[in-house]
């Protein structure tokens, strides 16, 4: 009896203390938001244009309307004036005669909206060619060893292009779709960190970093693998983006939450801030079945 008063004491003891506490979040300022990663493909490329919402808003973010973009070849001299379809997104289709994204050339993105001009600058990097891609096939689990492996995990075989320091974003698709989590996010430099001029790309760039282990393709699945340049100031950017999209995982080793910083820059001098970010790159891709 005197163990279960104690315990009876200490559970209402505990239960007093509990309050409920109000977190009162400030309404910040309304920033544009400019998702402007363009590449050399024939495909429709977009510019997507936001605001900010509030933190605790469940609404996706208004798009912006009625903004004028222009891509301008600052090498050419050459302009493209991308199309707004009604829903925050710009699009240019470019054709072959086009020339649109040349490697080499340097790109300034133009925005205007309310009045005000934002403008970034890219130069479009190299990227390099993929040679093959190669599965180890995996059985999970306690499955039947007489049948076929469950998992197929891909292995890149592409070459470094060398005699420079080259920036890649490695993107795979299974099926079509993107693996776009925020731990996936696959980037490197060069075949897989400094004094990797040249080479194959090792891991985890060209193994562990391409699939998730629970997504991992099986046998018949359409795997696929594009190589995207990206600059130094990308790099830098997609690294401290993920770090700080993965913060809320890191438990103990958590680092301090941070502005992520962009290079929209507001030349207009005054109004709405922008943040976001413009790369413009050359894209090499290969699709494989698992088998």
């Amino acid at each position: 009896m005197q163990k279960y008063f104690l315990l009876t004491l200490l559970v209402a003891t505990l239960t007093s203390c509990e309050d409920i506490i109000k977190v009162e979040v400030k309404k910040g300022e309304t920033l544009l938001v400019v998702d402007a990663f363009l590449n050399n493909n024939l495909s429709t490329q977009t510019v997507r244009l936001t605001n900010t919402a509030d933190y605790f808003s469940n609404a996706h973010t208004p798009p912006v309307l009625g903004a004028l973009v222009i891509l301008t070849d600052l090498t050419a001299l050459k302009t493209f004036t991308f199309t707004p379809d009604g829903n925050g997104n710009y699009n240019y289709i470019p054709l072959a005669s086009d020339s649109l994204a040349q490697i080499g050339h340097t790109y300034r993105l133009d925005v205007v909206y309310n009045g005000i001009n934002y403008m970034a600058l890219s130069k479009l990097n190299r990227t390099t060619t993929i040679d093959t891609i190669l599965f180890e096939k995996q059985k999970t689990g306690l499955e039947d060893t007489t049948k076929e492996p469950k998992k197929y995990f891909p292995y890149l075989v592409a070459r470094d292009a060398s005699g420079a320091e080259d920036f890649y974003w490695i993107k795979t698709y299974k099926n079509g779709v993107f693996y776009n989590g925020s731990s996936e996010i696959n980037v490197c430099q060069d075949a897989g960190g400094p004094g990797t001029d040249g080479i194959y790309f090792i891991p985890p760039n060209a193994f562990f970093f391409l699939t998730p282990d629970r997504e991992a393709p099986e046998k018949g699945d359409a795997l696929s693998i594009e190589i995207y340049s990206i600059n130094k100031d990308t790099y830098d950017f997609i690294l401290q983006m993920q770090i700080q999209m993965n913060n809320a995982q890191s438990g103990l080793f958590a680092t301090a939450p941070e502005n992520v910083r962009s290079n929209i820059e507001n030349v207009t001098g005054s109004g709405m801030k922008a943040i976001g970010w413009f790369n413009i790159g050359a894209t090499t891709s290969k699709t494989v079945y698992a088998q």
